[in-house]
């Protein structure tokens, strides 16, 4: 301990001083202060470690591109090559179909590239971070104008009461995205006939918004690598829905910027609760469903 009361790291060197006799005359111990040395190789190691993860990371990201990528274009190059070859051949209902198929192809392909790129984006920190006093409900039914047709269509309810304003200092771009990958998850990962609720609780420093559902739920295996960006793999939705595995990661960095924490908790056939924490400004208030 240093004499103004910090903790450094010291080399301690003694040596023994002998008489003519051989006999031990006295200790001469010498310390030196190597605290700046251990400073430096700590850096040194995380240095290592993030180097580690960025060739993980780059990893992922070939991966990403080299099969997620194709499959969708694969489609796009398919569907379109029977249409420019056969289209004379085909009455308007067999057509329909096939167009619709080259837009779910397109929407996939651009949602890959629009998830690629944010999460580029967060790794090289080129994504303004823009927190101010939020609605927190407003937010909320801004994301849900988005998926409300999806939810429809698989007959799905998503439950959002506006009674109260939550407010919450938040960037508006990253917490809605962090919203929309939260329930685009719940849409893909519920069947038929399913209830998706948006909640939020409060105390005097954050807010922890809920997005739960009663969908297939995810196993404890799944749930220890849902963050992880050299674990992330994808699985089809209730309704064959594909998504890019990347989602959970950019989720995770957004959260991370406002200083919160994300987590799920899930139970296989029972449904799953993925929760995140915000920064919150105001008087405590009651649970409530925003």
């Amino acid at each position: 301990m240093h004499k103004n009361g910090v903790a450094i790291h010291c080399l301690i060197s003694t040596a023994i001083v002998r008489d003519e006799k051989k006999e031990p005359k006295f200790i001469i111990t010498y310390m030196q202060d190597i605290t700046e040395i251990k400073k430096a190789e700590i850096a040194l190691k995380e240095s290592e470690r993030k180097l580690l993860q960025l060739n993980a990371d780059k990893d992922r990201f070939i991966s990403v591109l080299g099969h997620d990528l194709r499959s969708p274009f694969n489609s796009l190059l398919g569907l379109s090559e029977v249409l420019t070859e056969d289209i004379r051949k085909f009455d308007i209902d067999e057509i329909d179909k096939i167009v619709d198929d080259i837009n779910k192809s397109a929407r996939r392909a651009y949602n890959l590239l629009d998830d690629l790129l944010m999460w580029a984006s967060s790794q090289q920190d080129s994504i303004v971070f823009k927190p101010k006093n939020l609605s927190l409900t407003d937010v909320c039914n801004d994301v849900l104008i988005t998926f409300n047709p999806t939810a429809d269509a698989k007959n799905i309810a998503i439950n959002c009461l506006a009674e109260d304003c939550m407010n919450i200092f938040a960037d508006f771009d990253m917490l809605k995205t962090v919203l929309r990958n939260l329930v685009s998850n719940a849409i893909k990962f519920t069947n038929n006939g399913g209830t998706i609720n948006i909640s939020a609780e409060q105390n005097s420093e954050v807010v922890t918004i809920s997005v739960s559902d009663n969908g297939v739920g995810i196993s404890t295996d799944d749930l220890s690598k849902l963050f992880d960006i050299s674990e992330v793999h994808t699985t089809t939705g209730t309704a064959k829905e594909k998504g890019t595995g990347l989602g959970l990661s950019i989720c995770k960095e957004f959260v991370e910027k406002h200083g919160g924490e994300i987590w799920v908790e899930s139970e296989v056939g029972k449904g799953s609760d993925c929760k995140f924490t915000i920064p919150y400004i105001g008087e405590p208030k009651q649970k409530i469903l925003v």
